[in-house]
């Protein structure tokens, strides 16, 4: 038996704050029991929207205790950012609408990591795109794209069920670029 406390952001869904259960990942759990408890700490008027299964103990405080349910989701009226930091082992945190900002970068250089799930369609709009740049792609070397030689390249490559970009063989990163794609199957860069 073990108890995990849970601090989470919740997710803006239009006008709703949706909170997903945790997932994890381990043993066969279809025989275990769990006990969740959801609280919402605010001072603003919520409309929560829990799962049936969620029985309200207190106000804004819901409890469930039953055989382990892997996902469940429950929601509330979105609520206006508070203006007050929030301090957190000596330091504060404010938060704020999300802003996204678009920043014009020049690539100069750019790397093609291409492997079975790239589809021709794919490579030819990649190269429509990039081919009045410096193009290169890695097979057992880097090698130099270029109109004569990149349906070659490509065929060979795509060949590949997965492949594994050597990172360490970008010359100046500042300028270049670095366009992959994967299928299930191969590792992703947070595995490596």
């Amino acid at each position: 038996m073990f108890k995990i406390g849970i601090t989470s952001p919740l997710k803006l869904e239009e006008d709703k704050l949706v909170l997903q259960n945790v997932y994890f990942e381990g043993p066969d759990a279809s025989n275990a029991l769990e006990t969740s408890v959801v609280e919402f700490k605010t001072s603003n008027p919520l409309t929560p929207v829990m799962p049936t299964s969620f029985e309200e103990i207190l106000p804004n405080k819901y409890e469930y205790s039953g055989n382990y349910n892997s996902y469940w989701e429950a929601s509330c009226n979105k609520v206006e950012l508070s203006e007050m930091p929030f301090s957190f082992q000596g330091k504060s945190y404010r938060l704020s609408e999300s802003k996204p900002q678009l920043v014009k970068k020049d690539f100069s250089t750019v790397y093609l990591d291409i492997n079975q799930s790239w589809s021709q369609d794919d490579f030819n709009q990649v190269w429509e795109v990039v081919k009045d740049k410096q193009v290169y792609v890695f097979y057992d070397q880097v090698y130099p794209l270029n109109e004569e030689n990149k349906d070659q390249y490509f065929a060979l490559l795509n060949s590949l069920n997965l492949s594994l970009f050597p990172f360490n063989k970008i010359k100046n990163i500042n300028h270049a670029l670095l366009v992959s794609k994967s299928s299930t199957i191969s590792p992703v860069l947070k595995d490596l």
